[in-house]
């Protein structure tokens, strides 16, 4: 009698274990990803991933987002945070290394959702310098519009793809954007001289962590 009294303990201590890791396992959401490379897919190791979140708390939602945990991606671009379950209405994911452009992914809590899977991709950091000279035979009417095409989206801080417009005789400067290292890009530029206009455009190849310099004569 006091051996199935001894096993029924046993087993209660047992499913009571169990139960309680079980429970305790669905207070985390966990939130996980790989981090690669825009233009190849190749993984991104050692970057700095930084967790940011909105709640509810204590029945009072504040917008501003906390700062709740940071780590680095593995050798295989991977990455994983476990945080104790709360009313969640936004994460934000922030993504740094010194190669490639700061990367912020944003996205909302789904009710009841304690897994999260966000792959995400970093542009690595090219810079395009161009010259921009107006030359014999020149007046005071002539205008350039100039931009850059095909700047991969995954970019947030590279140049916008709009025309840039100089107006004058005597123009003679310098600009520089951030484009996306390891893409082709295309260069459009229009000249209009005694109201005549002029398209043209150029492929130029963006050299990963370099700056790539271009002229633009008319």
């Amino acid at each position: 009698m006091l051996k199935i009294y001894r096993y029924t303990i046993l087993c209660f201590f047992i499913f009571y274990i169990i139960v309680f890791v079980s429970c305790k396992k669905d207070e985390n959401i966990i939130i996980s990803g790989k981090i690669t490379n825009a233009v190849d897919s190749s993984p991104i190791s050692d970057a700095k991933v930084t967790l940011y979140g909105n709640a509810v708390n204590s029945g009072s939602y504040n917008a501003m987002y906390s700062k709740i945990s940071e780590t680095f991606t593995n050798e295989n671009g991977n990455y994983s945070f476990e945080i104790k379950k709360k009313v969640y209405v936004k994460f934000r994911i922030i993504i740094e290394t010194d190669e490639y452009y700061l990367k912020n992914a944003e996205f909302f809590a789904e009710d009841g959702k304690t897994e999260y899977l966000k792959n995400i991709l970093l542009a690595r950091k090219s810079f395009l310098k161009i010259f921009v000279k107006n030359i014999n035979p020149k007046l005071e009417s002539d205008v350039l519009k100039i931009r850059i095409e095909n700047i991969n989206s995954e970019c947030e801080q590279c140049d916008n793809g709009e025309f840039k417009y100089f107006n004058g005789e005597n123009v003679d400067t310098t600009f520089i954007v951030n484009v996306v290292g390891g893409e082709t890009i295309r260069i459009v530029w229009i000249s209009i001289h005694n109201e005549e206009s002029q398209n043209y455009n150029q492929n130029l190849y963006c050299t990963a962590g370099d700056t790539v310099v271009f002229n633009c004569i008319y």
